[in-house]
């Protein structure tokens, strides 16, 4: 991914929705719908996993964009930027 062409999420204004787990998150309003805007853990000195876990938001852009493709229903994501960290954008299906 060039950054020229990433759109920089961080431009936009966070909200207040909560959302559990082990990674980092954030919630945005991006053309007209909520995102969760999901970042890299942060990488722990020693730790083996270092390249497993700063590719997780990559990953989980491959892995949702492979199951559509064969046909399967998965979660809209998309890359971008969060003030110059690699970010996952999905669309949070809780909108409604």
């Amino acid at each position: 991914m060039r950054t020229t062409d990433a759109v920089d999420f961080s431009k936009y204004e966070t909200d207040a929705h909560n959302y559990g787990g082990s990674d980092r998150k954030k919630s945005i309003y991006f053309d007209g719908k909520y995102y969760m805007i999901k970042m890299p853990n942060e990488i722990q000195t020693g730790n083996s996993l270092q390249t497993s876990i700063s590719n997780n938001v990559i990953s989980e852009y491959i892995g949702s964009h492979i199951m559509q493709s064969l046909g399967l229903e998965a979660q809209i994501t998309l890359l971008g930027l969060w003030h110059d960290e690699v970010v996952v954008a999905c669309e949070d299906f809780r909108n409604d």
